[in-house]
């Protein structure tokens, strides 16, 4: 994919979310840009293509949300 980035986010130890999976999370996920493009769930992380230009902005938004959200 050109101009994007692959990243695995992981939930990370001892976060204060308490869902049962993370695909919950899409639309969230999703609504952050247009071009953001999931590639695979799985319990505790999910797989996405960020754009280069936001990676790390990105990156830490959808971090956020994995390790607080509760549902």
């Amino acid at each position: 994919m050109r101009g994007m980035k692959k990243v695995a986010i992981i939930r990370r130890p001892g976060a204060a979310s308490v869902i049962r999976q993370i695909r919950i999370l899409e639309p969230a996920i999703l609504s952050i840009d247009q071009r953001i493009e999931i590639e695979a769930f799985s319990e505790y992380s999910v797989v996405v293509w960020l754009p280069f230009d936001r990676f790390e902005e990105y990156r830490n938004r959808i971090q956020t949300l994995i390790d607080t959200h509760v549902s």
